[in-house]
Formats: C-alpha cells, sequence, structure tokens
C-alpha cells in the first residue's frame, strides 16, 4: 500500500513509498535457498529485539542524530531497541504494544532470515482521530486521510509509522511495523511481496496459519481454493493503483503456501526475499518455483484443499526446530 509523498495515491489502508526496483540482469541459473538464520527460540517472557547486523546501541546513536521534526505534536517519547515511540499520550500504558513489536522483529529473522536493520524506525502515536488527521493534514497533506495506520518512507530518512488507537491497533501496527521492518533492512521489497508479507504477519503468531478472514468467510474461502493466482502477475505490479482487494488476498495466500507448504517452499521464498531485497540479479519467483516444484499448480491446490482439516495440536516445537528456517512449514503442524 504506496504513498509516494510527492504525488498522493489511494490505498484501502495504509502506505508506503518504496524504492526503486533494480535493474533487471540475466536470471540466476537455480533457485535461491536461504540458510538458517540463527535466532533464539520463542520465549514467554518479553525478549530483547535480535538486530544479526546492526547492534541497537548504533540504531540509538542514529537516532541520537536524527532530529525529531514533529516533536511539538508529542508529550512523550522513548526508544526501544531502535525503535521510537513518539505519541500525544504518555506510554506507559502500551507496554503491550512494544511488546507485540518486538516479537514481530524476532518472527521476521526467525521465518524469513531478516538480516539487521540498517536504520532505526519512528512509531508516532495518537490517541484521537482527531489528532492524527491533524497531524496528516499539516505535515504529510498527500497522504490519504482516512487510513486508521500508515507506513511512510522518505528517501534518506527513517521509516514513519503513523497509528491512531483503535480496537485494530494491534493488527494495524503490526502491520504496518511489517513494512518498515522490511525496508530498514532491504534497499527494495516487490510489492506483491512487500504486501502479502504485511497481510500475513499482521495477526498475532498464534493465529497466523489459520486467522486470516480469508480462510474463515465463505466467500474468500472459496476465492483462495477454488483457482491458482497468477503469481507472474503480482509480480508484474508495480504501481500501488493496480492492487485492490483481489490482489492483496492472492498475495496473502502465496505468502501462506510458500511458508507452510513445505521447507521447500519456504526457503525459496527466504532465500528470494534476501536476494532480491540486497539488489543481487533474480529470475522471477515463479521460475524458480518452477525448477524445485514441478507441479505448482497440483500442489497449491492440495495445500489449501487439505488445510482446513489438518490436526493442529498446541505448538511444541523444540528450541532446535524453532531456529530453523522452515518454522512457518513445521508450525503448520505443530498449531
Amino acid at each position: 500500500m504506496t504513498v509516494s509523498l510527492l504525488l498522493a495515491e489511494s490505498v484501502p489502508r495504509s502506505g508506503y513509498a518504496q524504492s526503486s526496483p533494480p535493474q533487471s540482469s540475466p536470471p540466476q541459473s537455480s533457485p535461491p535457498q536461504s540458510s538458517p538464520p540463527q535466532s533464539s527460540p520463542p520465549q514467554s517472557s518479553p525478549p530483547a529485539l535480535r538486530l544479526s547486523t546492526m547492534k541497537s546501541a548504533e540504531l540509538l546513536q542514529q537516532s541520537e542524530r536524527y532530529e525529531r521534526p514533529y516533536y511539538q505534536y508529542f508529550q512523550d517519547v522513548q526508544d526501544a531497541e531502535g525503535v521510537r515511540f513518539q505519541a500525544n499520550f504518555p506510554l506507559s500504558g502500551v507496554s503491550a504494544l512494544v511488546y507485540e513489536i518486538e516479537n514481530l522483529e524476532r518472527d521476521l529473522q526467525a521465518y524469513l532470515g531478516l538480516p539487521g536493520r540498517k536504520e532505526l524506525v519512528e512509531v508516532l502515536m495518537f490517541d484521537s482521530e482527531s489528532h492524527y488527521a491533524s497531524f496528516l493534514r499539516k505535515e504529510f497533506p498527500d497522504a490519504p486521510n482516512d487510513r486508521r495506520a500508515l507506513f511512510i518512507k522518505k528517501n534518506g530518512m527513517p521509516g514513519i509509522v503513523l497509528i491512531r488507537l483503535t480496537e485494530g491497533t494491534n493488527d494495524d501496527i503490526r502491520h504496518e511495523m511489517t513494512h518498515a521492518f522490511l525496508h530498514a533492512s532491504y534497499s527494495y521489497v516487490p510489492l506483491w511481496l512487500d504486501e502479502g508479507l504485511a497481510e500475513y504477519f499482521e495477526l498475532p503468531a498464534n493465529k497466523r496459519a489459520d486467522g486470516k478472514s480469508y480462510l474463515k468467510n465463505p466467500t474468500n474461502n472459496n476465492l483462495v481454493f477454488s483457482s491458482v493466482p497468477s503469481l507472474r502477475k503480482l509480480e508484474k505490479i508495480k504501481n500501488v493503483n493496480e492492487f485492490g482487494a483481489r490482489e492483496y488476498r492472492e498475495s496473502w495466500a502465496w505468502i501462506h503456501f510458500l511458508i507452510h507448504n513445505s521447507p521447500i517452499t519456504h526457503k525459496i521464498l527466504a532465500g528470494y526475499l534476501a536476494q532480491v531485497g540486497s539488489g543481487q540479479p533474480t529470475d522471477t519467483l515463479e521460475n524458480y518455483l518452477k525448477k524445485s516444484v514441478p507441479d505448482i499448480k497440483q500442489e497449491y491446490f492440495d495445500h489449501f484443499k487439505g488445510w482446513k482439516n489438518r490436526n493442529k495440536t498446541a505448538d511444541t516445537e523444540s528450541p532446535k526446530e524453532a531456529e530453523n528456517i522452515s518454522r512457518g512449514w513445521k508450525d503448520s503442524f505443530f498449531r
């Protein structure tokens, strides 16, 4: 969901400004496969953010150098592991939200091998729709003003997540922070992949595999299960104006399939994200999948056909399993 700061574009829910995609080059001969990241297992107590290539102290030094151009709007500010929270209300009441963000970055690293961030992330929080709308009118007049949350990225500046408190705040902030963490870690993320991952990771960890409305609503359920969406078509979309409800649903469906279908598809997803995100020459994800999964359409059908009937038990991952990049695939059996 993209908002250019120079030209406003209407989006269904949130926004960000993307970097330009890398120049095309000859495709790789074999599909990318990411090696397992060194991540810690899930913990019952709030974990510290685990940044693999940039320590939190370095991000905090960066935050000290970065001016706070919007300080006059906020009464409280806190830095937590490379994320700066500013709010027009006391932040003491949102510790659970901070915990959600910490868990999210840990999960992005564990599921996708996300590298350490290159920059801090700003989270600007508002306690009412009126304060939120007033801020947008003054500071980002071209941004859509009817969205509960936005992610905005200006070249050379930290990514900014804007959020107003609502009943859906936790889902909104997980969605937008997924965008923020991806763009703070990679120079480029394809639009369909960016949105598909944000749709997937916006739910709490114990609901990601089964809790999405696309699986529960009969109409959406039929749309997900009845046909295989064109990955080639999604990969060609560069403009958010071409992204509607169908494209969001189909992007989520491919992410769900890639993470939960098998270790092979999961590793290809993580490897492809790392490759395209770092600007390395890549083939299309569709072509990579065809090389490793000959009948991709049948696997997609089989994956969703059997998904509702799987016998899921409590999460019984061992620490060793939790460190493996195929953790999402394992979750499809353990959750």
